[in-house]
């Protein structure tokens, strides 16, 4: 979803498929939605496109690691990244994705944003590495609100966070 967002000049739709699954009689596993015949479960990947709907943005933001885009390359641990300003918000939003089973320092400049500020976080993580949504426990990988102080340097705010292993991480900074 990153690659997608961070190519929306070219990029204008997408569609994920397949949405719908029955527990007792699918033909692979990325539905967003699983059910039977009296209750229904989301998967994370319906809150991944869920956040990445709700937090799309105007215009789309360069972000990169060592001046290359953080997509998983070599040397970037298994981070995935994009950040996109929101005009009718004032806010810039940033995603990053931690695909590795360590957790992840991350170290964000944002050039141009001076003065204290809070960023306010939405995180989709798990405890253990079999984790998923289930017809019995429905919630247990959801998305989680938070906030998070940035530290403030001459010219620039920095972004400073854990990203925990196997998770998505979302930032809401206001302008």
């Amino acid at each position: 979803m990153t690659d997608l967002e961070r190519n929306a000049d070219v990029v204008y739709m997408t569609a994920y498929a397949p949405l719908f699954a029955h527990v007792e009689g699918w033909q692979w596993r990325p539905d967003l939605i699983w059910y039977d015949n009296l209750r229904m479960f989301k998967s994370c990947s319906y809150y991944v496109q869920q956040m990445y709907a709700a937090n799309k943005g105007t215009n789309v933001l360069q972000m990169t690691m060592d001046k290359q885009p953080i997509a998983g390359q070599a040397g970037q641990d298994g981070l995935f990244a994009s950040s996109v300003f929101d005009q009718n918000t004032n806010e810039v939003i940033i995603k990053v994705i931690n695909t590795s089973r360590q957790p992840q320092p991350v170290s964000i400049q944002l050039l141009g944003i001076k003065g204290e500020r809070m960023a306010q976080t939405i995180t989709l993580s798990h405890h253990g590495m079999d984790d998923e949504n289930t017809l019995d426990h429905p919630e247990r990988i959801t998305p989680k609100n938070g906030t998070l102080k940035l530290d403030v340097g001459k010219g620039s705010t920095l972004l400073l966070d854990d990203i925990p292993a196997m998770s998505f991480r979302l930032y809401e900074v206001k302008i």
